[in-house]
């Protein structure tokens, strides 16, 4: 591709993965909590760790200092049924779970906060929907505040 002088832009590459990071006051609890959501730790340190689940990977690194109370990182995860995904998890006894329901932007989403207020979003389309994002939905200028007080009113 060229650009506007004329020359070439160097070949680009393509992104193949996000891999989130997250807080954690206790990384043996963190462990042992996202193995109970399916999780697999790939690799178990004192002050970092990563854990995976069907390709998609989070990294949790220690900070001792760490308040939950505000904490603001939130991430998304695309699944193929939100629905069943809550099934697995409160099946599981997972705590932080709060209902299923269906958004403005057609998607259905099972939103659930760790132990340490991180917010994770299980999202999939809607049926009415199913091609409708190739991206995940997230209205431009939108603070990541309004999403918090959103999802921290839903009902449990």
């Amino acid at each position: 591709m060229a650009s506007e002088g004329g020359t070439r832009d160097a070949a680009r590459s393509r992104c193949l993965s996000v891999a989130p990071g997250m807080p954690t006051t206790d990384m043996q609890r963190t462990i042992r909590h996202y193995e109970k959501l399916g999780f697999v730790a790939t690799l178990k340190g004192d002050e970092f760790s990563i854990l995976e689940r069907d390709g998609v990977e989070l990294h949790f690194a220690l900070k001792r200092d760490h308040d939950p109370r505000r904490t603001a990182t939130w991430i998304y995860v695309r699944v193929e049924d939100a629905d069943a995904i809550h099934r697995e998890l409160k099946a599981a006894g997972v705590e932080g779970l709060r209902e299923a329901h269906d958004t403005d932007y057609k998607m259905r989403e099972t939103p659930y906060v760790d132990p340490d207020n991180n917010l994770i979003l299980f999202g999939s389309p809607l049926p009415s929907c199913s091609r409708c994002f190739r991206t995940i939905p997230v209205a431009p200028g939108l603070h990541v505040g309004a999403i918090w007080h959103r999802f921290r009113n839903l009902p449990s």
